[in-house]
């Protein structure tokens, strides 16, 4: 367990809701002690009924409370489960300057420096990516050289130094960069 992350996320937790911790002791049944040392990261091994109060109160699973961010993919017809796969915001993309070229005039593919695997998660906000996905929807991304044909692909704008969701459209020599939302240009 990473302390510093139920530290944190559930210092995060009693902000967002405006809680303090004499507060949620008494509702989990929890001593203000123990909310108070696992706050302060005090403690190393957390008790799995002080986890689930907590993670049940907030509507929250436990590796949601622990900061871990567990995914299950499919990859040729194996299950495999992840753990800890960074999420980047479109802010925090925009930032990013690692990229890979791809024959598409004015445009580059993101590639994401992520070596502890093949896997990253992106949350767009605002409206570019409606109507196919909603707001705040989080999207798994596999790191590859190679997009196909209808894949979706993060990439970069060299004029607008924007990085956007395209889908990827191949027809025989042509590639074409096609938006999620219908508003904006392909």
């Amino acid at each position: 367990i990473e302390l510093s992350s139920l530290s944190s996320n559930l210092q995060a937790l009693l902000d967002k809701h405006n809680l303090r911790i004499s507060k949620l002791a008494k509702e989990i049944d929890v001593t203000v002690s123990t909310l108070s040392k696992l706050i302060n990261g005090q403690i190393e091994d957390p008790r799995a009924t002080t986890l689930t109060q907590i993670a049940t109160y907030f509507n929250i699973s436990i590796d949601e409370l622990l900061g871990l961010n567990i995914v299950n993919v499919t990859e040729d017809g194996v299950n495999k489960k992840f753990a800890n796969i960074p999420i980047y915001t479109n802010q925090q993309m925009q930032k990013m300057n690692t990229l890979v070229h791809v024959n598409v005039s004015s445009h580059k593919l993101l590639e994401i420096d992520n070596s502890h695997n093949n896997y990253f998660i992106s949350q767009f906000d605002g409206l570019a990516m409606m109507p196919l996905f909603d707001e705040k929807t989080q999207i798994l991304f596999k790191r590859t050289h190679d997009a196909t044909n209808k894949q979706f692909v993060l990439y970069r704008n060299l004029i607008t130094d924007v990085i956007a969701l395209r889908q990827l459209l191949v027809d025989g020599e042509s590639k074409i960069l096609k938006p999620t939302n219908p508003d904006f240009p392909i």
